[in-house]
């Protein structure tokens, strides 16, 4: 008689027209975590039943459990790990830091990649547990200087939902990957101020390239929470009465920051609390034809959306911004600036419009060294949160163009006004303002709050509000 095992018992399941199946091939659709000696106890280190799952399968699930690892899980390409629910599964991640999970290598593809319903949660300590001798200098050290919760390395068709990220250094990175979906995720640095660390999250979600030649392609964030628990510039950290000065950045460092992307769509989301800047795009590679809507952009630490070039020969491009709302809660600095680095060229073709923003301490629309860009129809009041009476055209306008920038449009916007007040000007002074040497033009642009001067030269009129 023939030994009986999953293999040669069969079973039909219930429903009309079902076929006969062995049980074997039935359990193996997906193998579960606990089918390897996984606990899921948040105790018991999972981390070698773990990866024999990974090993066995490309499709794995994780029933409820809190799993704890200790060093990178590297899956087969082409992973489905699905969880129960972020509520009810976590990987945990221990102290020592690397990737929580790798897909591809430099040598593999990633392939399709699927990764939904678990929270990746990365528990660390300031130094072995929020202390340090104040007498030696060098227990004090950035620990957390490597390492992603989730990397895919060279992926198509990946998604991304439904998923909970804290902690490491960075949430989600990916490097030359192409159409990806990250969908209704939840993205935050580490949970409050009290657990310090020297910088504990750089990145949401890091978009990164291996080459000035190669770039992800078709990428699509939305309905995501990119929060940062903060914002917090550097701040001081005092144990046992000792101080040490500008030590703690507590939260996410960027909420996404882009290096490479062709075709990229950022919409429907919350991002707010980082410690610099919403959204970086800073091109080391092709980064063009991107479109960021529909957004709140909350209270990041300098300007929400910065842009810039890390090289002449990849300078951003084709981008639209537009139907966002942007409040600075009067902390920050504004909400976008298009930045000249280095001497390169900040961007061009890129068009601000139909965006809602207000109290911001500085300018909220800076224009450093762009080419083409089209700025209309947007709401823009209680500026210069600051109070500054020095006539300073970076902190006092509404939008400032340098003296770099060239083929600069704005028209139909509607500038000034204070926080409570709408009549009040508070401390704008004016709406879109021209250094000396940019080359624009602005027309039908109106005055929300009194007080407004107008622009300086634009092409050789003297601009009034309102128009």
């Amino acid at each position: 008689m023939a030994e009986i095992d999953a293999s040669n018992v069969t079973f039909n399941q219930a429903g009309t027209g079902s076929v006969t199946r062995s049980v074997m091939n039935k359990l193996t659709e997906f193998v579960s975590v606990r089918d390897f000696g996984a606990v899921g106890d948040s105790t018991t280190d999972d981390t070698a039943a773990f990866q024999r799952a990974l090993d066995a399968s490309n499709k794995v699930y994780l029933p409820d459990g809190v799993y704890k690892v200790s060093a990178t899980l590297v899956a087969r390409p082409g992973l489905h790990l699905i969880g129960s629910t972020p509520e009810n599964c976590r990987i945990f991640r221990t102290d020592t830091y690397g990737d929580t999970l790798q897909v591809g290598s430099t040598s593999a593809n990633a392939g399709n990649v699927t990764v939904s319903g678990i929270f990746f949660w990365h528990y660390y300590s300031f130094n072995n547990g929020n202390t340090y001798d104040p007498g030696t200098s060098t227990s004090v050290t950035n620990r957390n200087t490597t390492g992603s919760h989730l990397q895919i390395l060279s992926g198509q068709n990946v998604r991304i939902t439904d998923c909970w990220f804290e902690g490491n250094r960075n949430n989600v990175y990916m490097r030359d990957t192409y159409n990806v979906w990250i969908d209704r995720c939840n993205f935050n640095g580490i949970w409050d101020a009290n657990r310090e660390g020297l910088q504990d999250t750089e990145c949401g979600i890091y978009m990164d390239t291996t080459s000035n030649s190669t770039r992800n392609d078709n990428i699509n964030i939305s309905h995501c929470r990119i929060g940062g628990y903060g914002p917090s510039a550097p701040t001081d950290v005092t144990t046992n009465g000792v101080t040490v000065s500008k030590v703690l950045n507590a939260g996410i460092r960027f909420g996404i920051r882009i290096r490479s992307a062709e075709r990229f769509t950022i919409s429907d989301n919350y991002i707010g609390g980082q410690a610099e800047n919403s959204i970086l795009i800073e091109s080391k590679s092709i980064v063009t034809h991107g479109e960021i809507h529909d957004n709140m952009l909350d209270g990041s630490f300098n300007y929400s959306i910065l842009i810039r070039a890390l090289n002449s020969s990849s300078v951003p491009n084709f981008i639209n911004i537009h139907h966002n709302t942007g409040v600075g809660y009067g902390f920050e600095l504004g909400f976008v600036k298009v930045q000249q680095f280095e001497g390169v060229a900040g961007g061009w073709q890129i068009s601000i419009n139909s965006n809602i923003l207000q109290y911001y301490r500085g300018c909220p629309i800076y224009i450093d060294h762009a080419v083409g860009v089209s700025i209309f129809g947007n709401h823009v009041s209680a500026y210069n949160s600051d109070g500054s009476t020095n006539r300073d055209l970076t902190t006092q306008s509404g939008c400032f163009v340098g003296s770099a920038s060239s083929m600069v449009h704005s028209h139909g916007n509607l500038w000034g006004g204070g926080i409570n007040n709408p009549a009040s000007a508070n401390y704008c002074r004016w709406g879109i303002a021209f250094q000396d040497s940019s080359l624009g033009t602005a027309s039908n642009e109106r005055s929300l709050g009194l007080g407004l001067e107008g622009g300086t030269l634009v092409g050789g009129t003297n601009q009034s509000y309102p128009a």
